[in-house]
């Protein structure tokens, strides 16, 4: 049900992984952005040929949607309209609660982490590493975590306007 109410940070979440394939200059072969379902969207691409390729779209939702939604909640300030000003809330909150990246998209992250380290490609896990295992931990905390942090991200973006005073 909460994928259901706040799919507005799935899209984004999965747009952001589309996103920093693209970027990275990798093939994307199948985008599914919203699905009832588990996984609730996803995407398929080629494979990362460098570390930090893979690491750059596991993390890219939690930049992109990260952005969005302070964006959004700072925008609140410029509407009149309370309709307007709940629904803004409302995007910033659901894209903010799908930010953190999902446990695929961290054992990707963390298997071609382990090959660099191997094959002496790439030092970057070992700087890596420790932010994986606390978004491993993030996921694990699941929903709750996911809500506090969306409340965070909200209330960042509603100070920076001016419109909620700490």
């Amino acid at each position: 049900m909460f994928y259901f109410l706040t799919f507005p940070g799935v899209i984004i979440h999965e747009w952001s992984h589309k996103t920093f394939c693209r970027l990275f200059g990798l093939k994307v072969l199948k985008v599914v952005y919203f699905k009832f379902g588990h996984p609730s969207g996803y995407v398929i691409h080629e494979a990362p040929r460098e570390y930090l390729q893979s690491l750059g779209i596991a993390i890219g939702p939690l930049i992109f949607n990260s952005i969005i939604s302070i964006v959004l909640a700072y925008s609140v300030y410029l509407l009149k309209s309370n309709s307007w000003r709940l629904a803004f809330l409302w995007l910033s909150f659901s894209i903010a609660a799908h930010a953190f990246p999902s446990d695929q998209d961290l054992k990707g992250a963390s298997s071609d982490g382990l090959s660099a380290l191997k094959t002496g490609v790439s030092l970057w896990p070992i700087i890596a590493f420790p932010f994986i295992g606390l978004m491993y931990l993030a996921d694990h905390l699941g929903l709750t975590f996911r809500i506090v942090f969306a409340i965070l991200l909200m209330i960042v973006g509603l100070v920076w306007s001016g419109l909620l005073v700490l």
